[in-house]
């Protein structure tokens, strides 16, 4: 009696197991849902008066739960090696196969990296790696 309860409850635990591991919901980013064991890119505003910009950003999201793990390139404008990291990753990342989301942020100080700024953003003077967070209304007057 007491073997048959515990294989029993093995076998519910794998059945419960199996259920919640399969049970992956989507990733919700910027309003769009990212399906489990896809990737999607995203183009997103930033507007401020007469000024706007884009930052490019792609989700991958892991047919399998796990942590969030977000990567951040082009915080100034001419350190290439982390921008061209960033184009290669995807080819890397197979959502498929993976556990959990990645957020990929490719270019963060967009309007550096046209300007050939070396570190300062030119719409509003300043270093992105020393306002972090930021605040929630901007720095862009």
């Amino acid at each position: 009696m007491k073997t048959s309860f515990i294989y029993f409850f093995l076998f519910i635990s794998l059945i419960i197991s199996g259920a919640a591991h399969a049970q992956v919901k989507p990733f919700l980013f910027a309003g769009d849902k990212v399906k489990p064991g896809t990737k999607q890119s995203f183009l997103l505003p930033v507007v401020s008066g007469q000024d706007s910009t884009v930052i490019p950003v792609t989700v991958f999201h892991g047919s399998k739960r796990g942590p969030v793990l977000g990567i951040t390139a082009g915080v100034h404008g001419m350190e290439y090696a982390p921008i061209m990291a960033a184009q290669q990753l995807p080819r890397q990342l197979d959502p498929t196969k993976m556990s959990g989301t990645v957020l990929l942020v490719h270019m963060a100080n967009v309007p550096a990296f046209l300007h050939r700024g070396l570190r300062v953003n030119p719409m509003d003077g300043k270093n992105l790696n020393r306002v972090f967070p930021g605040k929630s209304n901007g720095t862009i007057p």
